[in-house]
């Protein structure tokens, strides 16, 4: 029996709804179901960054088996997303696309990508084998955090637009992870949005269910902090959600979430993520 033809060829060479039905494939047997639509990858490339030409297919026999999403923000770029289908799994593929990905970065017009980061959960040992076997080390821990039952502290909050967000942080100089970064956030539309406790505490609202809210970021202006705005702000948003918990994704520093998010009862989630990187010489 012959061994099957392999390609590797641009993402821009299929259709969204192509990318779609492979992007679903590629996460069958995911650790939560992934039923992604043409429209929800059409919002994760726009607010992403992700460059759908620097992405990769790969093709088994003439069929898509594989797809490696590549974002881009001038000399760096983020593995946003890989993924095998499952009948093609254990045969190389995905290290083929890592490494396809890779040398383009590092070959990139006009002198190459600087570094390239990504995010894997945490306990996904064979995931992070691969990523490591390619250069890749751990940068930092991501967690989440979860607020069970908070208490009720009505008070009167502004809303606002995302912009809002990144003008109050901008004094900042943490380097945050892809999804927090002010880029991403300046083009998220409804239903994320931001509330303010009197121009002082800010929470960014990335969305909600019937039973959880979900926070991508809290802050309190410098000069404003020991003053328990947090603990108020918080409050208020289950004021405004009763019955809901209140959640953070796995996408928070360990060393900005450590101390504060315990302060405020939240507890560590059981699945948390590390980030990975690899800078280019």
């Amino acid at each position: 029996m012959s061994s099957p033809k392999i390609e590797v060829l641009s993402a821009s060479c299929f259709s969204i709804e192509a990318l779609t039905v492979l992007f679903n494939r590629g996460f069958a047997g995911y650790r939560f179901p992934v039923d992604l639509t043409s429209e929800g990858l059409s919002h994760r490339i726009r607010t992403e960054d992700v460059d759908i030409h620097a992405s990769k297919v790969v093709l088994r026999d003439g069929a898509p088996a594989g797809l490696a999403l590549i974002a881009r923000r001038g000399c760096r770029s983020r593995l946003a997303a890989m993924g095998v289908t499952e009948e093609a799994r254990h045969q190389g593929l995905g290290r083929l696309l890592a490494q396809a990905v890779l040398a383009d970065a590092r070959n990139r017009q006009g002198g190459g990508d600087r570094e390239m980061r990504l995010e894997v959960f945490e306990d996904n040992i064979a995931a992070r084998k691969l990523y490591e076997g390619e250069g890749f080390s751990v940068l930092r821990r991501l967690v989440g955090r979860t607020l069970p039952s908070p208490r009720a502290q009505p008070a009167t909050l502004e809303l606002h637009d995302t912009p809002e967000w990144n003008h109050a942080v901008s004094a900042e100089s943490i380097l945050l992870p892809w999804q927090l970064q002010p880029e991403t956030l300046a083009v998220l539309c409804a239903p994320t949005r931001v509330a303010s406790l009197d121009g002082k505490a800010w929470a960014l609202i990335y969305g909600s269910s019937a039973e959880m809210l979900m926070l991508r970021g809290l802050y309190v202006r410098p000069e404003h902090r020991r003053q328990h705005l947090a603990s108020r702000l918080i409050g208020a948003l289950a004021a405004m959600h009763p019955g809901h918990a209140i959640h953070f994704p796995p996408l928070l520093p360990e060393s900005l979430a450590e101390g504060f998010f315990d302060h405020l009862g939240f507890r560590m989630d059981a699945m948390n993520q590390v980030e990975m990187g690899i800078t280019f010489s």
